[in-house]
Formats: C-alpha cells, sequence, structure tokens
C-alpha cells in the first residue's frame, strides 16, 4: 500500500499532451539541453529500450521507440515552440 498511487502523472501527461514550457525568463533549468519548449508532449517521454535488450531478445524486433536524441534543437528562445 506504501506506494498506491505513486506514478499517474506521467501517463495522464502523455494522454493530455500539455505544451511544455521550460525556457522562460528566470528559469532556473541547470544547462540549455532541459529548456526547451514543446507543443504537446517531450520526444524523450517515448522510452527506448536498451539497444542491448533489443539484441537480446528477438520478440521486440520492431517495437521500439525512436531515438529522441536531438530530435528538438536547444535551448528554445524564450517565447516560441521548437518545430
Amino acid at each position: 500500500i506504501e506506494f498506491w498511487g505513486e506514478g499517474n502523472a506521467f501517463p495522464s501527461a502523455k494522454r493530455i499532451k500539455p505544451d511544455i514550457i521550460q525556457n522562460y525568463e528566470g528559469t532556473n533549468a541547470p544547462a540549455d539541453i532541459f529548456k526547451m519548449n514543446v507543443k504537446g508532449i517531450k520526444p524523450n517521454w517515448n522510452l527506448v529500450i536498451p539497444i542491448n535488450e533489443m539484441d537480446a531478445n528477438a520478440a521486440l524486433e520492431g517495437y521500439n521507440n525512436p531515438n529522441p536524441t536531438a530530435v528538438v534543437e536547444t535551448p528554445t528562445p524564450i517565447g516560441q515552440f521548437a518545430n
């Protein structure tokens, strides 16, 4: 019972697809890679199955999500959304 209800926010956010605004005047994001404004879900919210798991498990062939690395150029300019 201790962890009951944990982890509901992430699936709900993927379903609702809120706009993400992380680069704004006064942001405390520690690095440019975190400063992105995206309409809908962020590309890195699609979890990728590791290559070694894909190699070891033939049943996963064709089921992996695309690699989200560098899909959005960061930082996104303040007040704008990435394409």
